[in-house]
């Protein structure tokens, strides 16, 4: 478990809690604060883009789902994978229609998130992403609530 605390005026005030290594590094990097939450952070175009291939593509990344040549080949250019099975939830969710909830980019550590629904509004498709050296790379895939600390993932 990490503590945060700041000193001010020579005491120390707890700041937050979580269980999340990696958020311990950004808060004493100053890159995120103790408590946070993906909604405080901005849309991203880049992320809107990303999320609009992605959605363009879901159909035929369901079918090509157990062929890893194909799913690279589809999503070369588009986003970094390592499984293919990491984009399970997506691959559910690919025969229905979808759509663009929300973007969220947190800047200091080229991370962000994106919220995608069915127009029915049964399903929600959470995708974590990071931005590394001009590749986006997915960090995971879920449904229902957001989990902010998903975006942290290595």
């Amino acid at each position: 478990m990490f503590f945060y605390a700041e000193q001010s005026e020579g005491k120390w005030l707890f700041d937050g809690a979580n269980e999340n290594r990696n958020h311990g590094t950004y808060y004493l990097d100053n890159k995120l604060p103790a408590r946070y939450s993906l909604e405080d952070y901005p849309s991203s175009s880049d992320l809107n883009a990303l999320a609009k291939k992605i959605i363009k593509l879901a159909p035929q990344l369901a079918e090509a789902r157990y062929n890893d040549k194909k799913l690279n080949a589809l999503l070369k250019g588009v986003l970094k994978i390592k499984y293919g099975s990491e984009l399970r939830l997506l691959y559910e969710a690919a025969n229905l229609e979808l759509k663009i909830m929300a973007t969220h980019w947190v800047k200091s550590i080229n991370r962000g998130a994106i919220e995608i629904r069915d127009k029915s509004e049964e399903e929600d498709v959470y995708l974590y992403m990071a931005l590394e050296n001009g590749e986006w790379r997915l960090l995971a895939c879920y449904t229902g609530w957001l989990s902010s600390d998903a975006i942290l993932k290595d």
